[in-house]
């Protein structure tokens, strides 16, 4: 049975207050204000879009040095490249199948970063980069009508060769994971926008 204390009366009313109600309020209060410090520390890009690590209760953290961003990247890449030769397979995220998108998303788990699982919902987890900015690590976006409205396809750009040509991988319906370069003749026609995610 709670415990009840008397308080001076407030105008024509009696006041009672439960020290069991008390201690509930309390305790919410705390726990409100945890969640509130938990979230705020997620990574808000575009829209409000608030990148979560994989550790259910934590927020993905920038690096904190040019240094440390760079070795995500190489992680990121390394991971990308070890499903070369992985058929394509729409909805798929494994070795056994992977579509474009499914790939960058098993990509960036590689640096406990999870993103969207849609291309088009991945354009929201960095900044937009022009073309001829493009470095290792920069998400590519396409865009090809003959499929289907909006964006259509992504890729991880993985080193900028000779002349400054960006190469990037991705998952090709008839080649599975592969590499190719940017200033091919379908996707300079199909590209759309680039993004350079927050490492």
């Amino acid at each position: 049975m709670s415990t009840h204390y008397q308080l001076k009366p407030f105008g024509n009313v009696t006041t009672k207050i439960s020290i069991s109600f008390v201690l509930i309020v309390l305790l919410l209060g705390a726990v409100s204000c945890k969640s509130k410090k938990q979230r705020s520390k997620g990574v808000v890009l575009n829209g409000n879009y608030k990148i979560p690590a994989v550790k259910a209760g934590t927020f993905y953290q920038q690096a904190a040095s040019e240094k440390e961003r760079l070795k995500r990247i190489a992680k990121v890449i390394e991971r990308a490249r070890s499903y070369k030769g992985t058929p394509h397979k729409d909805g798929g995220v494994s070795n056994l199948g992977i579509d474009c998108s499914g790939l960058t998303l098993v990509s960036m788990r590689a640096i406990d970063m999870e993103i969207p699982r849609r291309a088009a919902e991945q354009t929201k987890i960095g900044i937009t980069i022009k073309l001829n900015d493009l470095a290792p690590g920069d998400f590519v976006f396409f865009s090809d009508p003959s499929i289907g409205k909006g964006i259509t396809h992504v890729g991880i750009v993985t080193e900028i060769a000779d002349e400054g040509v960006a190469v990037f991988i991705h998952t090709s319906s008839s080649l599975g994971v592969t590499e190719s370069k940017l200033t091919q003749k379908y996707w300079q026609k199909t590209f759309y926008t680039a993004i350079r995610p927050a490492y």
